[in-house]
C-alpha cells in the first residue's frame, strides 16, 4: 500500500479517532500503539487547501522516550503515512509526543 498523501489530511482525519490507539513504527519491525490524546486546529498560514492542526500522542505506560524524526505511522482508515513526531516529555500515563502539520 502506498503512503497516504499527508497534503489531504485534516483535523478530522484524527478527531474521529480521539482516545483511540493507532500504530507508530519508531522499529520498523515492532510497532507501539500511541493513543491519539489531543487534536487542536492551528491558527497558521498553509498553502494547503486544508487548515493547519497539531496532534497530541500519548504512549501510556511509557517514560522513555525515542528522539524527534520521521516515523511511520499506520492510521485505521487511512493507511500508511510518515509524521514528524517530537518527543513533549512524559506525564503521570505516559510518553507524549506532538505532530503539527501546516
Amino acid at each position: 500500500m502506498e503512503a497516504y498523501d499527508l497534503s489531504k489530511l485534516t483535523a478530522d482525519d484524527f478527531r474521529n479517532h480521539l482516545h483511540q490507539n493507532i500504530e507508530i513504527y519508531f522499529n520498523p519491525e515492532i510497532p507501539v500503539n500511541m493513543e491519539v490524546l489531543e487534536v487542536q486546529d492551528l491558527e497558521l498560514y498553509s498553502p494547503l487547501e486544508r487548515n493547519s492542526f497539531s496532534i497530541l500522542f500519548r504512549m501510556n505506560g511509557e517514560k522513555g522516550y525515542y528522539p524527534q524524526g520521521t516515523y511511520p505511522v499506520n492510521h485505521p482508515e487511512l493507511g500508511k503515512m510518515d509524521i514528524f513526531l517530537v518527543p513533549l516529555g512524559a506525564d503521570k500515563e505516559g510518553m507524549r509526543y506532538q505532530s503539527i502539520f501546516s
